[in-house]
């Protein structure tokens, strides 16, 4: 089911309601009575939509002291203490930070 959404159209002592569809890009500030093909008369209001942002995700770069083997961990597991261990069984200690991105 769409909505409906209304607004009265921008004319000065003009009453005309402005109907247009809740999903809509943009409408019309002034009714087919007012509006014109250019000038002030045919501007639009842009509906702007707030987007679904992916939190940034975080990593760091893990290295083994013996082997200097690298590994990339989340940093969220890092900073709660997960020990992350090499393949040569030696636990992997903090190298540096990645750049966040969105996943």
């Amino acid at each position: 089911m769409t909505h409906r959404c209304t607004i009265t159209c921008s004319e000065p002592g003009c009453k005309t309601p402005i109907t247009y569809d809740a999903k809509a890009e943009s409408v019309p500030l002034y009714c087919e009575k007012h509006r014109t093909p250019t000038g002030r008369h045919a501007e639009v209001r842009i509906l702007q939509r707030a987007k679904n942002i992916e939190p940034l995700v975080e990593w760091v770069i893990m290295i083994c002291p013996k082997c200097k083997k690298r590994q990339n961990q989340l940093k969220d597991a890092w900073l709660l203490g997960e020990p992350v261990k090499c393949t040569c069984g030696v636990k992997m200690i903090y190298h540096k930070d990645f750049e966040p991105v969105r996943m």
